[in-house]
């Protein structure tokens, strides 16, 4: 079925076809009330024929992977993405273990995971200082052992806090810390490997 209004041209385009039909009805109608029932019945049914017998558009082609920029220098450069529960011991103490000794320099990025209602009402700044508390918090466990880490806010929906973090920071790789549901998306969409912190 087509959407006259998926483009600007094809929503004028159906403007006009429902104009000129509309004048069709009215020039029938005062010519004879049964003619411009006729004509209503006709222009009615050849704008939904119309709209029914179009195809369907293509779906639009999936997005590119997402490739972090060249980085400098020799580090080995990880995203680890967090959210905001989680316990900063327990995910530093597992992400330490993965460095193991290596340079490596850390960016801990927590989205701001709000409910829809804040969403719609704009109230999210409780849900802002909440995951930058988080991942302060993991930044602090990493630089107490010796790893340089900052911590920062993503946006509300995980990939794409991942995806804008990947665009400054330029990571090796990605770490996800409990979220196996996200890692088959995140795969499909980061342009960098991605794992899985355990």
């Amino acid at each position: 079925m087509r959407n006259p209004l998926r483009t600007e041209a094809e929503a004028f385009r159906f403007l006009l076809v429902v104009i000129v039909g509309a004048a069709a009805i009215v020039a029938c109608a005062y010519a004879n009330e049964w003619l411009g029932v006729a004509a209503a019945v006709v222009v009615v049914g050849g704008i939904g024929w119309w709209l029914w017998r179009a195809p369907a558009a293509e779906p639009p082609p999936p997005p590119e992977p997402l490739a972090s920029p060249p980085r400098q220098g020799l580090r080995h450069r990880i995203l680890l993405l967090a959210p905001p529960g989680a316990a900063a011991g327990d995910t530093a103490a597992a992400l330490r273990a993965r460095v193991d000794g290596r340079d490596a320099e850390v960016l801990v990025v927590v989205p701001a995971l709000a409910t829809p209602a804040e969403a719609i009402t704009g109230a999210v700044d409780e849900r802002r200082d909440e995951a930058q508390r988080a991942a302060d918090a993991l930044a602090a466990e990493l630089r107490g052992a010796g790893v340089d880490a900052r911590g920062a806010v993503g946006a509300d929906e995980p990939l794409l806090a991942a995806e804008d973090a990947l665009r400054e920071f330029g990571a090796d790789e990605v770490v996800l810390a409990g979220d196996e549901e996200l890692l088959v998306s995140a795969r499909e969409r980061l342009a960098v490997p991605v794992s899985l912190l355990g």
